[in-house]
């Protein structure tokens, strides 16, 4: 369908263009005279068809990229097909999107369509699908066009969660991602994960680490699974893409069931939170076949996964889901606050209690310790002299005891009473050595 104007329709350009190139034709064979212009307008013919040939194939070569010669065949039919009005859907498919004219796919003739190297594209005629093709100039038939662009690359959904209010339904509008535990609480989180449109293998992704090879991988099977399991209706569409979200957050709901509240936001002996574990049961269900489960006897059942089954119908892989950031209703979060609080008070208070303890005990233990430390040093001097084998008489005594208390106050720097202290001792020190009628020993000690 053609909504131009007649006038700046192909047809109607080319046929206004070949009636004046004929008329200058005709008036230019009729002044070369009859009998020239009938033995050489056959050649003429054939010029202009070969001309017209080459310059189709010369502009095909740099219109589109194309390689081989299959390709510029194409690419010339479609421009010859152009002249005459026989044009088809023209569209270029960019990073998953197709960006198109208006009403492009309502075009019936041989189209192009141009896929940049992160798409995939799926084509149809009105009767059915027909073929999946990957990056690169994609070459119509008459009645093809594009159904669906298909994004190669890794992509990321997350679904926020918002606060919940208690004693009403569950509303998927305000809380998409509700869920109700065990003891019969709303909550709520948020779920991201990250998938890919399945390119055949379970290994590493390329994602351009291969500079010999395109940067994404294309697989038509998966392609096709995808745009073939597209839901279509009045009032819902839901793209490939949107399908794996939606099965994450319904098996968050159906584990959150199995869970009170206390213990979803407890940590498990192994130190991993609860969200942790849950978002490895839904992963696991997202990217496994198989899936065991205790048997009424306690023994491993093995038994298929359907949500896993699901995805591989529609050509998915899913990579990672994490879940984190639970919302409680405000009432319970209120509750849980005050819980917390007291028992972080009752926390407090007792680890104060053990702090004083300990402190007193320290100090005690420091006491003691430099009192024994005191006492050794001001009976050095006394135990070296019994250590000799000599018996000090009293004052003897007393004087090694004084010499030994100076020598502790001169080497105590930190010791504010050091000097004053030392000053009294070198006095007793020289009275009792004139008592005693000797040399004051004090100097000496002092130097």
């Amino acid at each position: 369908m053609d909504l131009a104007p007649f006038h700046r329709r192909p047809t109607f350009r080319t046929v206004v263009g070949l009636c004046a190139f004929g008329g200058l034709y005709l008036a230019a064979t009729w002044l070369s005279g009859p009998a020239a212009a009938y033995d050489s307008w056959l050649q003429d013919l054939l010029v202009a068809l070969v001309a017209l040939l080459l310059m189709s194939g010369l502009t095909a070569q740099f219109v589109l990229p194309v390689r081989t010669w299959r390709e510029r065949r194409a690419a010339i039919r479609r421009l010859l097909a152009y002249l005459v009005g026989e044009r088809g859907p023209v569209v270029f498919v960019r990073e998953g999107s197709a960006v198109e004219g208006h009403e492009e796919r309502k075009r019936k003739g041989p189209g192009v369509i141009l896929v940049d190297h992160a798409s995939a594209a799926v084509l149809r005629t009105d009767t059915k699908f027909t073929r999946a093709v990957g990056p690169g100039v994609v070459f119509t038939d008459s009645g093809e066009r594009l159904a669906e662009a298909l994004d190669l690359r890794k992509q990321s959904r997350m679904l926020r969660g918002a606060e919940p209010v208690t004693g009403q339904a569950m509303d998927s509008s305000s809380a998409p991602s509700m869920a109700v535990t065990k003891d019969g609480i709303p909550i709520s989180a948020d779920i991201a994960l990250s998938f890919v449109l399945d390119p055949g293998h379970t290994s590493e992704l390329r994602e351009g680490r291969l500079p010999h090879m395109p940067p994404y991988e294309f697989n038509r099977v998966a392609a096709e699974r995808a745009v073939f399991g597209h839901v279509f209706g009045q009032q819902q569409d839901a793209a490939w893409s949107d399908l794996p979200l939606r099965l994450a957050v319904d098996l968050w709901r159906e584990i959150v069931k199995e869970v009170r509240l206390k213990d979803l936001l407890s940590e498990e002996m192994s130190g991993v939170s609860h969200l942790d574990s849950i978002a490895e049961r839904i992963q696991a269900r997202l990217t496994t076949g198989v899936m065991r489960r205790k048997g009424p006897r306690g023994e491993l059942v093995a038994e298929a996964n359907p949500e896993y089954e699901l995805l591989s119908k529609r050509g998915i892989r899913v990579l990672a889901v994490e879940v984190r950031n639970v919302y409680l209703p405000s009432d319970i979060r209120e509750e849980r606050l005050r819980r917390w609080s007291d028992t972080w008070a009752a926390f407090v208070r007792e680890a104060l209690t053990e702090g004083e303890t300990a402190v007193r005990e320290a100090r005690r233990r420091g006491e003691a310790e430099g009192a024994h430390l005191l006492s050794q040093e001001l009976t050095a001097g006394l135990r070296a002299s019994l250590a000799r084998q000599e018996n000090p008489d009293m004052q003897a005594t007393l004087k090694l005891t004084w010499e030994d208390a100076l020598r502790v106050c001169a080497r105590q720097v930190d010791f504010k009473e050091g000097p004053t202290l030392a000053s009294a001792i070198r006095r007793v020190l020289e009275e009792q050595e004139q008592q005693s009628g000797n040399e004051p020993s004090g100097e000496r000690g002092a130097d």
